[in-house]
């Protein structure tokens, strides 16, 4: 019998090729996916594209032996892993290394099915630790993070969200009970309800370092001690029609008068109020204020004053902190100054003054609140004007230039007056106060 010396070459094309031309393989005829190292097997029925592959993919293969325990010498995966696959084909079991192998490494299996089981035949044996308690199989075997978190809480957690580290951790909203200890120096918002049992003593003893245990004091000394920190001053007025009212000195100009609430503004939310009326003399009304000596400007001062206007047309008034003592505007401080309607927020210094860019007008029959704050580096002067019924912030402005100079002194308070030519109510003040918001070195 002649022997026939022959080179046997299989069908190969590119795996897209392949899928293209969906052919259908003669029984026994292998087809080859030149790009994959796939094989698939023909029956002379089934077209490629339904047709399973025969064996798993050996890509780049340099020596595979097959048949009986030989084992495979040496494979060259590109770090892409040994990857077996199912007769699907898009479910896949992945032996996967991250690293080059020049020593002896441990093979990681990756599960990419629905079930995340895998099982392991024959003698098997891990590296390290390989006991899973009870415990901890109660938290790994937890469909989602959350479920992890209320596991690990046990019975007695409370609230919702993430785990909480200890160090700067984020609470939103916690409900603390009764705290052991704890230091509260940056927190803010404390209702002043919880500091009902704090004493001067305390205070003195949190300034000074001092160990003393404080002792109980009354009310009237917490507030003379709290007031020599930060002092502020204020007179909720009441029926005075001559005097002074304190802290405030008052005095007339040109034959005008103050006196008790005028019929018709009465109201509960403002008792106590003092109304200022004019003259029939031209720029009549009255001064209520400090001396003009007791303030050089030195940062986190603070005047408040609730107000309602009776008359406006030819009224010009100033509120705040300034040296006028007539309807002449100040030379001297940070203030509104009323003319007619127009409320606008000023500062002056020997003379100069700036003026804020944006007014307010102001109507009659209206309880309003005004607000002039200087921060604490004396270099920027807020003004805030609300509506009293509700709170509503009508208006705000600032001013950083002509700021009083270091050696420029002036008062706090209200000069009011009317050049109407008849005597009239002007304006009524319910509450009037000034002070500091910043320690003070005494």
């Amino acid at each position: 019998m002649a022997t026939i010396n022959a080179h046997m070459q299989q069908r190969g094309d590119t795996a897209a090729n392949w899928t293209a031309g969906n052919p259908v393989l003669l029984a026994r005829e292998l087809g080859y996916e030149t790009d994959t190292g796939k094989v698939k097997l023909g029956d002379g029925v089934t077209a490629w594209n339904s047709l399973a592959y025969a064996a798993p993919a050996l890509a780049h293969a340099s020596q595979h032996e097959t048949g009986g325990s030989d084992p495979i010498d040496a494979l060259t995966f590109s770090n892409t892993g040994l990857k077996i696959l199912d007769t699907v084909g898009d479910h896949k079991l992945v032996v996967a290394c991250g690293e080059d192998l020049n020593a002896e490494r441990t093979l990681s299996i990756v599960m990419n099915d629905g079930s995340r089981q895998l099982s392991l035949g024959g003698n098997v044996s891990f590296a390290g630790a390989t006991t899973v308690t009870a415990a901890a199989a109660t938290v790994l075997d937890d469909p989602s993070v959350a479920a992890m978190v209320d596991t690990l809480g046990g019975a007695s957690s409370t609230g919702s969200g993430g785990l909480v580290r200890a160090t700067s951790p984020t609470l939103v909203t916690p409900a603390l009970g009764t705290p052991a200890s704890g230091v509260l120096t940056n927190c803010t918002g404390l209702p002043l309800s919880g500091l009902a049992s704090i004493t001067a003593s305390t205070i003195v003893a949190n300034a000074t370092g001092s160990s003393a245990a404080p002792t109980a004091v009354d009310a009237a000394t917490l507030e003379s001690y709290m007031t020599r920190l930060t002092p502020y001053f204020a007179n909720d007025f009441g029926t005075l029609t001559s005097g002074n009212c304190d802290p405030y000195l008052n005095s007339a100009i040109a034959s005008g008068t103050i006196g008790a609430t005028l019929s018709g503004t009465e109201d509960a939310q403002h008792p106590g109020q003092m109304r200022v009326s004019c003259s029939a003399s031209a720029n009549s009304g009255y001064t209520i204020r400090t001396d003009v000596t007791s303030y050089l400007l030195n940062g986190g001062e603070v005047f408040d004053c609730i107000f309602y206007c009776h008359l406006l047309t030819n009224t010009t008034a100033y509120l705040g902190f300034h040296d006028t003592s007539s309807s002449t505007d100040a030379t001297d401080g940070i203030y509104v100054s009323i003319v007619g309607t127009t409320l606008t927020g000023k500062t002056a210094n020997g003379g100069g003054r700036s003026s804020t860019v944006s007014t307010y007008a102001l109507s009659t029959g209206v309880w309003y609140r005004l607000r002039i704050s200087m921060n604490s580096g004396a270099t920027t002067a807020t003004y805030t004007l609300t509506q009293c019924n509700n709170g509503t912030q009508l208006w705000t402005d600032t001013l950083a230039a002509t700021l009083p100079g270091a050696a420029a002194s002036f008062g706090a308070g209200a000069t009011i007056t009317n050049n109407g030519g008849s005597a009239t109510a002007v304006m009524t003040l319910d509450l009037m106060g000034h002070g500091m918001t910043k320690a003070l070195t005494r």
